[in-house]
Protein backbone atom coordinates (compact mmCIF):
# COMPACT_ATOMS: atom_id res chain seq x y z
CA UNK A 1 0.00 0.00 0.00
CA UNK A 2 3.17 2.30 0.97
CA UNK A 3 4.52 2.01 -2.28
CA UNK A 4 1.36 2.26 -4.40
CA UNK A 5 1.24 5.62 -2.73
CA UNK A 6 5.09 6.61 -3.42
CA UNK A 7 4.49 5.60 -7.14
CA UNK A 8 1.54 7.89 -7.32
CA UNK A 9 3.14 10.97 -6.02
CA UNK A 10 5.88 10.35 -8.06
CA UNK A 11 3.87 10.19 -11.30
CA UNK A 12 2.03 13.59 -9.71
CA UNK A 13 5.14 15.48 -9.43
CA UNK A 14 6.19 14.40 -13.27
CA UNK A 15 3.13 15.51 -14.11
CA UNK A 16 4.11 19.38 -12.59
CA UNK A 17 7.26 19.29 -14.17
CA UNK A 18 6.01 18.48 -17.86
CA UNK A 19 3.34 21.31 -17.26
CA UNK A 20 5.69 23.49 -15.61
CA UNK A 21 8.82 23.08 -17.97
CA UNK A 22 6.12 23.50 -21.20
CA UNK A 23 3.72 26.48 -20.43
CA UNK A 24 5.16 27.72 -24.27
CA UNK A 25 3.74 25.02 -26.21
CA UNK A 26 0.50 25.29 -24.92
CA UNK A 27 0.37 28.92 -25.82
CA UNK A 28 2.07 29.13 -29.20
CA UNK A 29 -0.30 25.91 -30.06
CA UNK A 30 -3.32 28.82 -29.78
CA UNK A 31 -2.18 31.12 -32.29
CA UNK A 32 -1.37 29.36 -35.51
CA UNK A 33 -0.24 31.90 -38.62
CA UNK A 34 -2.21 31.68 -41.94
CA UNK A 35 -2.19 33.05 -45.60
CA UNK A 36 -5.58 35.12 -46.43
CA UNK A 37 -6.91 36.74 -49.59
CA UNK A 38 -9.25 39.48 -49.83
CA UNK A 39 -12.99 39.67 -50.89
CA UNK A 40 -13.76 42.59 -53.26
CA UNK A 41 -16.73 43.29 -55.18
CA UNK A 42 -16.83 44.36 -59.11
CA UNK A 43 -19.10 45.00 -62.34
CA UNK A 44 -18.78 42.94 -64.97
CA UNK A 45 -16.32 44.61 -67.84
CA UNK A 46 -14.19 46.49 -64.99
CA UNK A 47 -11.33 45.62 -63.10
CA UNK A 48 -10.17 44.54 -59.91
CA UNK A 49 -7.34 43.74 -57.07
CA UNK A 50 -7.18 40.80 -54.82
CA UNK A 51 -4.54 41.14 -52.42
CA UNK A 52 -2.43 37.99 -50.58
CA UNK A 53 -1.32 38.30 -47.60
CA UNK A 54 0.76 35.90 -44.50
CA UNK A 55 -0.10 36.90 -40.74
CA UNK A 56 1.78 35.17 -37.80
CA UNK A 57 4.43 34.01 -39.62
CA UNK A 58 7.01 31.84 -37.79
CA UNK A 59 10.04 32.53 -39.92
CA UNK A 60 10.07 30.45 -43.48
CA UNK A 61 12.93 30.47 -46.35
CA UNK A 62 10.62 28.92 -49.28
CA UNK A 63 7.04 29.24 -50.05
CA UNK A 64 4.77 27.65 -52.50
CA UNK A 65 0.97 28.78 -53.16
CA UNK A 66 -1.78 27.53 -55.79
CA UNK A 67 -4.24 29.80 -56.42
CA UNK A 68 -7.60 29.16 -58.29
CA UNK A 69 -10.12 30.93 -59.70
CA UNK A 70 -13.07 30.79 -62.74
CA UNK A 71 -11.79 31.59 -65.90
CA UNK A 72 -14.64 32.30 -67.92
CA UNK A 73 -15.60 35.18 -65.60
CA UNK A 74 -12.10 36.44 -64.44
CA UNK A 75 -8.96 36.95 -66.46
CA UNK A 76 -5.79 37.71 -64.53
CA UNK A 77 -4.14 40.31 -66.44
CA UNK A 78 -0.82 40.87 -64.13
CA UNK A 79 0.44 40.57 -59.86
CA UNK A 80 2.41 42.61 -58.14
CA UNK A 81 4.94 41.08 -55.43
CA UNK A 82 4.51 41.84 -51.97
CA UNK A 83 6.92 42.73 -48.68
CA UNK A 84 7.80 38.78 -47.40
CA UNK A 85 9.77 38.33 -50.97
CA UNK A 86 11.74 40.75 -53.24
CA UNK A 87 10.47 40.35 -56.72
CA UNK A 88 14.07 39.02 -57.34
CA UNK A 89 13.43 35.75 -55.03
CA UNK A 90 9.66 35.26 -56.83
CA UNK A 91 10.43 32.77 -59.67
CA UNK A 92 8.52 34.29 -62.37
CA UNK A 93 5.54 32.90 -64.10
CA UNK A 94 5.47 31.41 -67.70
CA UNK A 95 2.04 32.63 -68.25
CA UNK A 96 -0.84 33.43 -66.87
CA UNK A 97 -3.64 32.62 -68.58
CA UNK A 98 -2.79 28.65 -67.38
CA UNK A 99 -5.49 26.72 -65.24
CA UNK A 100 -4.58 28.15 -62.17
CA UNK A 101 -1.76 30.72 -61.03
CA UNK A 102 1.07 29.19 -58.99
CA UNK A 103 3.20 31.22 -56.63
CA UNK A 104 6.77 30.41 -55.75
CA UNK A 105 9.36 32.26 -54.01
CA UNK A 106 12.74 30.94 -51.86
CA UNK A 107 15.06 33.55 -49.89
CA UNK A 108 18.37 34.76 -51.73
CA UNK A 109 20.14 34.18 -48.64
CA UNK A 110 20.42 31.01 -45.67
CA UNK A 111 18.13 33.21 -42.98
CA UNK A 112 14.63 32.72 -42.47
CA UNK A 113 12.10 35.65 -43.78
CA UNK A 114 9.42 36.70 -40.55
CA UNK A 115 8.11 39.53 -42.27
CA UNK A 116 4.40 39.62 -42.52
CA UNK A 117 2.18 41.99 -44.70
CA UNK A 118 1.61 41.51 -48.82
CA UNK A 119 2.76 38.41 -49.77
CA UNK A 120 1.16 39.18 -53.59
CA UNK A 121 -1.74 41.27 -55.13
CA UNK A 122 -3.30 39.72 -58.24
CA UNK A 123 -5.21 41.89 -60.45
CA UNK A 124 -8.48 40.77 -62.88
CA UNK A 125 -10.41 41.49 -65.15
CA UNK A 126 -14.44 41.05 -65.24
CA UNK A 127 -15.80 39.45 -68.36
CA UNK A 128 -18.32 41.74 -69.60
CA UNK A 129 -20.81 38.82 -69.50
CA UNK A 130 -20.11 37.56 -66.22
CA UNK A 131 -23.33 36.55 -64.54
CA UNK A 132 -23.90 38.28 -60.70
CA UNK A 133 -22.53 35.46 -58.57
CA UNK A 134 -19.33 35.03 -55.99
CA UNK A 135 -16.50 33.70 -57.46
CA UNK A 136 -14.12 32.36 -55.04
CA UNK A 137 -9.88 32.96 -54.88
CA UNK A 138 -9.36 29.75 -53.32
CA UNK A 139 -5.39 28.96 -51.85
CA UNK A 140 -3.93 25.76 -51.39
CA UNK A 141 -0.41 25.78 -49.34
CA UNK A 142 2.09 23.64 -51.30
CA UNK A 143 4.04 22.14 -48.31
CA UNK A 144 6.92 20.62 -50.13
CA UNK A 145 8.13 24.23 -51.40
CA UNK A 146 7.12 25.66 -47.77
CA UNK A 147 10.05 25.39 -45.84
CA UNK A 148 12.34 26.93 -43.31
CA UNK A 149 16.26 27.54 -43.49
CA UNK A 150 16.35 23.80 -41.64
CA UNK A 151 14.58 22.36 -44.67
CA UNK A 152 11.79 21.60 -42.03
CA UNK A 153 8.75 21.93 -43.37
CA UNK A 154 6.13 25.01 -41.80
CA UNK A 155 2.49 24.85 -41.75
CA UNK A 156 0.22 27.59 -42.65
CA UNK A 157 -3.70 28.04 -42.35
CA UNK A 158 -5.08 29.28 -45.91
CA UNK A 159 -8.06 31.52 -45.95
CA UNK A 160 -9.84 31.91 -49.36
CA UNK A 161 -10.98 35.32 -50.42
CA UNK A 162 -13.84 36.11 -53.18
CA UNK A 163 -14.87 38.13 -56.34
CA UNK A 164 -18.70 39.33 -56.00
CA UNK A 165 -19.94 40.49 -59.31
CA UNK A 166 -22.55 42.91 -58.66
CA UNK A 167 -24.87 45.15 -61.06
CA UNK A 168 -23.61 48.09 -59.72
CA UNK A 169 -20.73 49.38 -56.98
CA UNK A 170 -22.89 52.42 -55.50
CA UNK A 171 -19.72 54.54 -54.78
CA UNK A 172 -22.20 57.89 -55.28
CA UNK A 173 -26.13 57.91 -55.15
CA UNK A 174 -28.29 61.13 -55.07
CA UNK A 175 -32.37 61.68 -54.12
CA UNK A 176 -34.77 62.59 -57.05
CA UNK A 177 -38.02 64.19 -57.00
CA UNK A 178 -40.57 61.53 -58.62
CA UNK A 179 -43.78 63.76 -57.41
CA UNK A 180 -44.13 66.94 -55.41
CA UNK A 181 -46.27 67.38 -52.26
CA UNK A 182 -49.15 69.87 -52.21
CA UNK A 183 -50.93 70.52 -49.38
CA UNK A 184 -53.10 67.53 -48.98
CA UNK A 185 -50.87 65.25 -51.17
CA UNK A 186 -47.66 63.12 -50.03
CA UNK A 187 -45.28 63.28 -52.86
CA UNK A 188 -41.83 60.92 -52.95
CA UNK A 189 -38.72 60.58 -54.37
CA UNK A 190 -35.80 58.37 -55.16
CA UNK A 191 -32.31 57.49 -54.09
CA UNK A 192 -30.79 56.95 -57.25
CA UNK A 193 -27.42 55.63 -57.87
CA UNK A 194 -25.48 58.02 -59.89
CA UNK A 195 -23.55 54.71 -62.14
CA UNK A 196 -26.57 52.73 -63.21
CA UNK A 197 -29.30 54.89 -62.62
CA UNK A 198 -30.66 52.17 -60.33
CA UNK A 199 -33.45 52.82 -57.75
CA UNK A 200 -32.00 52.22 -54.28
CA UNK A 201 -34.44 53.81 -51.86
CA UNK A 202 -37.70 55.11 -51.90
CA UNK A 203 -39.30 57.99 -49.38
CA UNK A 204 -42.26 59.79 -49.06
CA UNK A 205 -42.18 63.88 -48.83
CA UNK A 206 -45.27 64.68 -46.22
CA UNK A 207 -47.46 66.61 -47.86
CA UNK A 208 -47.00 70.55 -47.09
CA UNK A 209 -50.53 71.53 -45.51
CA UNK A 210 -52.59 74.21 -46.08
CA UNK A 211 -51.42 77.74 -44.66
CA UNK A 212 -54.06 80.13 -44.77
CA UNK A 213 -52.49 83.53 -44.29
CA UNK A 214 -53.66 84.90 -47.32
CA UNK A 215 -55.73 87.50 -47.51
CA UNK A 216 -57.73 88.09 -50.70
CA UNK A 217 -60.68 90.11 -51.05
CA UNK A 218 -63.09 89.15 -53.98
CA UNK A 219 -66.49 87.91 -54.17
CA UNK A 220 -65.45 84.06 -53.90
CA UNK A 221 -63.56 84.58 -50.86
CA UNK A 222 -66.06 86.99 -49.01
CA UNK A 223 -68.28 86.08 -45.99
CA UNK A 224 -70.54 88.78 -45.08
CA UNK A 225 -71.74 92.14 -46.28
CA UNK A 226 -70.98 94.93 -44.22
CA UNK A 227 -73.87 96.44 -41.90
CA UNK A 228 -73.91 99.34 -39.90
CA UNK A 229 -72.16 97.88 -37.21
CA UNK A 230 -69.69 95.23 -39.02
CA UNK A 231 -67.28 95.00 -41.55
CA UNK A 232 -67.65 93.10 -43.84
CA UNK A 233 -65.17 89.57 -43.55
CA UNK A 234 -63.60 87.22 -45.78
CA UNK A 235 -61.95 83.78 -45.59
CA UNK A 236 -58.38 83.59 -45.39
CA UNK A 237 -57.03 81.93 -48.79
CA UNK A 238 -54.07 78.85 -49.00
CA UNK A 239 -50.53 80.49 -49.48
CA UNK A 240 -49.55 77.56 -51.08
CA UNK A 241 -52.10 76.18 -53.62
CA UNK A 242 -55.04 79.24 -53.29
CA UNK A 243 -57.74 77.16 -51.37
CA UNK A 244 -60.15 79.22 -49.90
CA UNK A 245 -60.76 78.09 -46.21
CA UNK A 246 -64.05 78.00 -45.01
CA UNK A 247 -63.33 78.58 -41.29
CA UNK A 248 -60.95 80.97 -40.91
CA UNK A 249 -61.44 84.81 -42.04
CA UNK A 250 -60.92 88.47 -41.41
CA UNK A 251 -62.93 91.64 -41.57
CA UNK A 252 -62.05 94.47 -44.33
CA UNK A 253 -63.15 97.77 -45.50
CA UNK A 254 -65.65 100.16 -43.06
CA UNK A 255 -69.02 99.79 -41.59
CA UNK A 256 -72.25 101.44 -43.44
CA UNK A 257 -72.54 104.89 -42.91
CA UNK A 258 -75.91 106.55 -41.40
CA UNK A 259 -77.44 108.46 -44.00
CA UNK A 260 -81.28 109.93 -45.30
CA UNK A 261 -80.50 108.32 -48.73
CA UNK A 262 -77.91 105.68 -48.28
CA UNK A 263 -78.66 104.50 -51.96
CA UNK A 264 -82.14 104.01 -51.19
CA UNK A 265 -81.50 102.70 -47.42
CA UNK A 266 -82.54 103.95 -44.17
CA UNK A 267 -80.94 103.24 -41.19
CA UNK A 268 -83.27 101.17 -39.21
CA UNK A 269 -84.68 102.80 -35.80
CA UNK A 270 -83.78 100.34 -33.06
CA UNK A 271 -86.26 98.33 -31.71
CA UNK A 272 -87.29 98.45 -28.43
CA UNK A 273 -89.08 95.70 -26.23
CA UNK A 274 -92.74 96.17 -25.75
CA UNK A 275 -95.33 94.71 -23.31
CA UNK A 276 -98.57 93.82 -24.57
CA UNK A 277 -101.43 91.49 -22.58
CA UNK A 278 -101.17 88.38 -23.18
CA UNK A 279 -104.63 86.09 -22.94
CA UNK A 280 -104.38 82.68 -22.61
CA UNK A 281 -107.14 80.22 -22.78
CA UNK A 282 -110.95 81.08 -22.96
CA UNK A 283 -110.99 84.45 -20.77
CA UNK A 284 -112.00 88.09 -20.85
CA UNK A 285 -109.08 89.29 -18.88
CA UNK A 286 -105.50 89.25 -20.49
CA UNK A 287 -102.78 87.52 -18.69
CA UNK A 288 -99.08 89.26 -18.95
CA UNK A 289 -96.21 87.28 -18.85
CA UNK A 290 -92.95 88.71 -18.18
CA UNK A 291 -89.77 87.11 -17.03
CA UNK A 292 -86.27 86.39 -17.12
CA UNK A 293 -85.91 82.71 -17.75
CA UNK A 294 -83.48 80.71 -19.52
CA UNK A 295 -86.15 78.08 -20.32
CA UNK A 296 -88.41 78.60 -23.55
CA UNK A 297 -91.82 80.71 -23.09
CA UNK A 298 -94.87 78.48 -24.46
CA UNK A 299 -98.37 80.28 -24.66
CA UNK A 300 -101.30 78.04 -25.91
CA UNK A 301 -104.87 78.62 -25.93
CA UNK A 302 -107.38 79.85 -28.54
CA UNK A 303 -107.94 83.56 -28.34
CA UNK A 304 -109.33 86.52 -30.23
CA UNK A 305 -106.48 88.97 -29.20
CA UNK A 306 -102.46 88.41 -30.27
CA UNK A 307 -100.73 86.66 -27.53
CA UNK A 308 -97.46 88.57 -26.85
CA UNK A 309 -94.40 87.19 -24.30
CA UNK A 310 -91.52 89.94 -23.24
CA UNK A 311 -88.91 89.42 -21.44
CA UNK A 312 -84.82 88.80 -21.55
CA UNK A 313 -84.31 84.95 -22.60
CA UNK A 314 -81.50 82.87 -23.28
CA UNK A 315 -83.75 80.43 -25.74
CA UNK A 316 -86.05 81.73 -27.97
CA UNK A 317 -89.80 82.13 -27.12
CA UNK A 318 -92.35 79.86 -28.72
CA UNK A 319 -96.13 80.53 -28.81
CA UNK A 320 -98.32 77.77 -30.26
CA UNK A 321 -102.42 78.11 -30.75
CA UNK A 322 -105.50 79.00 -32.88
CA UNK A 323 -105.81 82.47 -33.30
CA UNK A 324 -107.65 85.19 -35.93
CA UNK A 325 -104.58 87.43 -34.46
CA UNK A 326 -100.73 87.14 -35.18
CA UNK A 327 -98.89 85.63 -32.78
CA UNK A 328 -95.57 87.55 -31.66
CA UNK A 329 -93.00 86.97 -29.63
CA UNK A 330 -90.10 89.57 -29.17
CA UNK A 331 -86.75 88.61 -26.69
CA UNK A 332 -83.62 90.19 -26.12
CA UNK A 333 -81.23 89.61 -29.21
CA UNK A 334 -78.67 90.70 -30.94
CA UNK A 335 -80.45 89.30 -34.55
CA UNK A 336 -83.48 88.91 -34.40
CA UNK A 337 -85.29 86.65 -37.44
CA UNK A 338 -89.06 86.28 -38.49
CA UNK A 339 -91.09 83.77 -39.70
CA UNK A 340 -94.73 83.49 -41.24
CA UNK A 341 -96.93 80.10 -41.97
CA UNK A 342 -99.65 79.30 -44.21
CA UNK A 343 -102.57 81.19 -41.28
CA UNK A 344 -100.20 84.61 -41.33
CA UNK A 345 -99.11 83.79 -38.26
CA UNK A 346 -96.07 86.00 -37.73
CA UNK A 347 -93.24 85.12 -35.43
CA UNK A 348 -90.30 86.80 -34.09
CA UNK A 349 -87.21 85.72 -32.92
CA UNK A 350 -84.17 86.88 -31.17
CA UNK A 351 -80.90 84.85 -30.66
CA UNK A 352 -77.17 85.38 -29.17
CA UNK A 353 -75.34 83.33 -31.17
CA UNK A 354 -71.82 83.95 -28.40
CA UNK A 355 -71.03 80.62 -26.65
CA UNK A 356 -68.35 80.91 -23.61
CA UNK A 357 -65.45 78.26 -24.22
CA UNK A 358 -63.52 78.24 -21.29
CA UNK A 359 -59.50 76.49 -21.15
CA UNK A 360 -59.83 73.15 -19.17
CA UNK A 361 -56.06 72.36 -18.96
CA UNK A 362 -52.62 73.93 -19.71
CA UNK A 363 -53.82 77.82 -17.99
CA UNK A 364 -50.72 79.50 -17.21
CA UNK A 365 -48.27 77.30 -18.34
CA UNK A 366 -44.73 77.53 -18.39
CA UNK A 367 -42.20 76.30 -21.17
CA UNK A 368 -38.30 77.13 -21.07
CA UNK A 369 -36.30 77.67 -23.89
CA UNK A 370 -34.14 74.99 -25.02
CA UNK A 371 -36.63 72.30 -24.45
CA UNK A 372 -37.57 69.55 -26.76
CA UNK A 373 -41.30 69.16 -25.89
CA UNK A 374 -44.47 71.30 -27.13
CA UNK A 375 -46.39 73.41 -25.26
CA UNK A 376 -50.10 71.91 -25.29
CA UNK A 377 -53.56 73.49 -24.09
CA UNK A 378 -57.07 72.34 -24.09
CA UNK A 379 -60.06 74.27 -24.68
CA UNK A 380 -63.63 72.63 -24.21
CA UNK A 381 -64.47 73.30 -27.05
CA UNK A 382 -65.38 70.66 -30.04
CA UNK A 383 -62.24 70.70 -31.98
CA UNK A 384 -64.52 70.01 -34.94
CA UNK A 385 -65.41 73.89 -34.89
CA UNK A 386 -61.72 74.70 -34.37
CA UNK A 387 -61.44 78.25 -36.87
CA UNK A 388 -57.40 78.74 -35.38
CA UNK A 389 -55.26 79.99 -32.63
CA UNK A 390 -53.54 83.10 -32.03
CA UNK A 391 -50.55 84.42 -29.68
CA UNK A 392 -50.57 87.76 -28.30
CA UNK A 393 -53.36 88.68 -31.19
CA UNK A 394 -51.52 87.48 -33.94
CA UNK A 395 -53.24 84.74 -36.02
CA UNK A 396 -50.41 81.28 -35.70
CA UNK A 397 -49.54 79.03 -39.21
CA UNK A 398 -51.13 75.65 -38.87
CA UNK A 399 -47.58 74.27 -39.10
CA UNK A 400 -46.30 75.56 -36.38
CA UNK A 401 -49.14 73.61 -34.18
CA UNK A 402 -50.56 69.99 -34.21
CA UNK A 403 -54.52 69.69 -33.36
CA UNK A 404 -56.25 66.77 -31.85
CA UNK A 405 -59.63 65.09 -32.53
CA UNK A 406 -62.43 65.32 -29.39
CA UNK A 407 -61.64 68.26 -26.95
CA UNK A 408 -59.31 71.03 -28.49
CA UNK A 409 -55.74 69.99 -27.70
CA UNK A 410 -53.69 72.62 -29.45
CA UNK A 411 -50.01 71.85 -28.62
CA UNK A 412 -47.69 74.29 -30.22
CA UNK A 413 -43.74 73.27 -31.32
CA UNK A 414 -40.88 73.85 -30.08
CA UNK A 415 -39.56 75.99 -33.07
CA UNK A 416 -42.32 77.94 -33.05
CA UNK A 417 -41.89 78.61 -29.22
CA UNK A 418 -38.30 79.72 -29.46
CA UNK A 419 -38.86 82.71 -31.50
CA UNK A 420 -41.04 84.25 -28.66
CA UNK A 421 -39.59 86.58 -26.35
CA UNK A 422 -39.41 85.48 -22.62
CA UNK A 423 -41.69 86.78 -20.51
CA UNK A 424 -45.83 86.22 -20.75
CA UNK A 425 -47.76 85.40 -23.84
CA UNK A 426 -51.79 85.39 -24.81
CA UNK A 427 -52.90 82.39 -26.64
CA UNK A 428 -56.56 82.56 -27.58
CA UNK A 429 -58.57 79.57 -29.00
CA UNK A 430 -60.64 80.72 -31.66
CA UNK A 431 -64.72 79.37 -32.71
CA UNK A 432 -67.07 80.24 -35.29
CA UNK A 433 -69.05 81.31 -32.30
CA UNK A 434 -66.43 82.30 -29.24
CA UNK A 435 -63.26 81.61 -28.26
CA UNK A 436 -61.24 80.77 -25.52
CA UNK A 437 -57.70 82.47 -24.04
CA UNK A 438 -54.92 81.81 -21.19
CA UNK A 439 -51.49 83.25 -20.73
CA UNK A 440 -48.21 81.50 -20.84
CA UNK A 441 -44.82 82.44 -19.98
CA UNK A 442 -41.41 81.75 -21.49
CA UNK A 443 -38.51 81.47 -19.85
CA UNK A 444 -35.10 80.80 -19.99
CA UNK A 445 -33.19 77.28 -19.20
CA UNK A 446 -31.29 77.03 -16.79
CA UNK A 447 -28.07 75.15 -17.48
CA UNK A 448 -25.57 73.29 -14.16
CA UNK A 449 -21.93 72.59 -15.09
CA UNK A 450 -21.36 69.02 -15.34
CA UNK A 451 -18.65 67.54 -12.80
CA UNK A 452 -16.34 64.98 -13.21
CA UNK A 453 -15.58 62.32 -11.21
CA UNK A 454 -12.24 61.39 -10.81
CA UNK A 455 -12.61 58.44 -9.03
CA UNK A 456 -14.07 56.26 -12.38
CA UNK A 457 -10.63 57.48 -13.87
CA UNK A 458 -9.43 54.00 -14.38
CA UNK A 459 -11.01 51.46 -16.81
CA UNK A 460 -11.66 48.36 -14.54
CA UNK A 461 -12.91 46.44 -17.76
CA UNK A 462 -9.74 46.38 -19.04
CA UNK A 463 -8.15 43.74 -16.62
CA UNK A 464 -6.77 40.75 -17.61
CA UNK A 465 -7.60 37.45 -16.53
CA UNK A 466 -4.06 35.97 -15.62
CA UNK A 467 -6.48 32.14 -15.29
CA UNK A 468 -6.99 32.82 -19.05
CA UNK A 469 -3.39 33.90 -20.02
CA UNK A 470 -2.07 30.39 -18.70
CA UNK A 471 -4.66 28.24 -18.41
CA UNK A 472 -1.94 25.38 -17.04
CA UNK A 473 -1.67 27.27 -13.83
CA UNK A 474 -5.06 25.90 -12.97
CA UNK A 475 -3.99 22.27 -13.96
CA UNK A 476 -1.11 22.47 -11.39
CA UNK A 477 -2.83 23.70 -8.55
CA UNK A 478 -5.61 20.29 -9.32
CA UNK A 479 -2.32 18.20 -9.29
CA UNK A 480 -1.16 20.08 -6.18
CA UNK A 481 -4.35 19.67 -4.22
CA UNK A 482 -4.76 16.15 -5.05
CA UNK A 483 -1.42 14.97 -4.01
CA UNK A 484 -2.00 16.99 -1.03
CA UNK A 485 -5.54 14.87 -0.24
CA UNK A 486 -3.75 11.55 -1.38
CA UNK A 487 -0.92 12.44 1.26
CA UNK A 488 -3.01 13.57 4.25
CA UNK A 489 -5.46 10.20 3.97
CA UNK A 490 -2.11 7.82 4.29
CA UNK A 491 -0.89 9.26 7.35
CA UNK A 492 -4.50 9.00 8.70
CA UNK A 493 -4.30 5.37 8.29
CA UNK A 494 -0.76 5.11 9.41
CA UNK A 495 -1.48 6.86 12.42
CA UNK A 496 -4.43 4.64 12.77
CA UNK A 497 -2.26 1.27 12.73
Amino acid sequence: MRKSIQNLLAIVLLICVLLTATPGILVNAVSTPDITATIVEAVPGSSVSVVISLNNNPGIWGLGLNVGYDHDALTLNSYTVGSIFTEGEVIPVESLDKKDYFFVAARDSLDNTTNTGKLVTLNFTIANEAAYNDYAISLQLSNENTINNKVEEVALNCSNGKISVIKCIHESSKWVTVELPTCEKNGSENLVCDSGNEVLDTRIIAALGHSFTKKVVSLATKRSDATYTDKATYFYTCQLCGEISNTLYFEDGDVLKSSDTDGGNVKPEPETPIEIPVITGNTDEPEVINGNTDEPAVITGSTDEPAVTTGSTKEPAVTTGSANKPSVTIASTKEPAVTTDSKNEVTVTTEDNKQEYRIIKGENSEWKTGSEMGLSITADGDSAKFSGIEVDDVLVDANHYTLEPGDTVVTLNPEYLGNLSEGKHTLTVVYPDGEASTKFTITKEETTPKTVDDSKSVDDSKTVDDSKKFPWVSSISIVIISAAVISFIYLKRKKAK
